[in-house]
């Protein structure tokens, strides 16, 4: 006796079940012949009974067979050269900033030479990177060609260059977009804030009283004028006026010396835009009260009324200067000097004690202002 089952469930079929043609467990219709259980070959059973082969997946008449693709097979072969360039290509921008800001220098040549070095070497990397991964990515579509990956970042490195980078991920690369975008930022914006680290403003104005470079440039041109010898400190630099017509900024300073503080004030002019060429100059600096007794330029001048007022005679030397007094209301400095003074006895006898030497003489005098507007005083020697 043959044991059939369901087709569906794998439930054994009773007589029942053959009569009805349809299974009582899952209520499948029976075929018109029941077989048993699947076999990959036929199975002779005791008793001389077949179970043939059960096909699981039935055809039934008229139904079409599956189609066959058509399509070609697309291997997908990856990509096995590592992240180096692009690494490079992303550490490349970040270097070339930092070089210009160690370098700090005003050269246009040298800004160009690093901005556009920069762009054309990183094209170059990426665009080689592309080469290696290919224009296939791994799910068959067709990315764009190195080539034109290089032209595009020749033409608008700010926006091909992060492009560049976002589309290795398509090939099974680390997505390092994000990190380009903020690089390309920073290759953006770093000449600006250079800019302005330097000279206090971001544009063609010159830079502010306050910056760098100016203070430098007041300071030594202060110290290398006559007060420079009395100089000790210059502080408190700050801008007055701008005038943006003219390109002109007007500042001031502190200049404190042994005596007094004096405001220096100064102006920054524009005198290149493309270059980015400007000058500082600094205004005559007049004091209130007139020079010290013991002015070196006031000690010159004395030398010279000294031997003037000693003529016929030997000066041996002026020494010992210091200030006895100041009339602040009248702005006179009174000095005192030592005068070495040697007397002639006979000049027909010059071998024979020529000179004598005499005592020290002192010298009263006094220093004013003439034109306190220009700077100039005067250096009298006292009856």
């Amino acid at each position: 006796m043959a044991t059939s089952v369901c087709p569906r469930c794998g439930d054994p079929i009773n007589e029942v079940a053959l009569g009805d043609r349809r299974c009582q467990s899952c209520g499948e219709t029976l075929p018109g012949e029941v077989s048993g259980p699947p076999a990959s070959t036929a199975e002779t059973l005791p008793g001389g009974e077949h179970v043939a082969e059960w096909d699981l997946l039935p055809k039934y008449p008229g139904e079409p067979s599956p189609p066959v693709s058509s399509w070609p097979d697309v291997r997908i072969r990856r990509s096995d050269h590592g992240e180096t360039l692009a690494v490079f290509a992303l550490l490349l921008p970040l270097l070339a900033q930092g070089v210009a800001l160690a370098l700090r220098s005003d050269s246009l040549g040298i800004q160009v030479a690093l901005s556009w070095g920069t762009v054309v070497v990183t094209a170059l990397l990426l665009a080689a990177d592309a080469a290696c991964l290919g224009s296939t990515d791994l799910r068959g579509t067709q990315r764009c060609s190195p080539v034109a990956l290089f032209f595009g970042m020749f033409l608008l490195w700010i926006v091909c260059y992060p492009v560049a980078f976002f589309r290795r991920r398509h090939f099974g690369r680390p997505n390092l977009g994000p990190l380009a975008i903020l690089v390309a930022a920073c290759f953006v914006v770093a000449p600006f804030v250079q800019q302005f680290l330097a000279f206090g403003v971001v544009g063609e104005g010159p830079p502010t009283c306050t910056s760098r470079e100016v203070t430098s440039m007041v300071d030594g041109m202060i110290r290398q004028s006559p007060l420079g010898p009395s100089v000790q400190s210059i502080s408190g630099y700050r801008e007055l006026r701008y005038d943006s017509m003219n390109q002109t900024r007007k500042g001031e300073c502190q200049v404190k010396t042994d005596t007094e503080t004096i405001i220096a004030t100064y102006t920054v002019r524009m005198l290149n835009r493309a270059t980015g060429t400007f000058q500082v100059e600094v205004d005559p600096i007049v004091p209130d009260d007139p020079p010290s007794c013991t002015d070196p330029g006031v000690i010159a001048l004395l030398e010279g009324l000294v031997r003037d007022r000693f003529q016929g005679q030997v000066v041996g030397g002026v020494g010992s200067h210091q200030e006895t007094g100041y009339d602040r209301a009248n702005k006179i400095r009174h000095g005192r000097c030592l005068v070495n003074v040697q007397d002639q006895l006979d000049v027909r006898r010059p071998l024979v004690q020529p000179w004598r030497r005499n005592a020290p003489v002192a010298v009263n005098y006094k220093v004013r202002w003439t034109d306190q507007k220009t700077g100039q005083y005067q250096v009298e020697i006292e009856p």
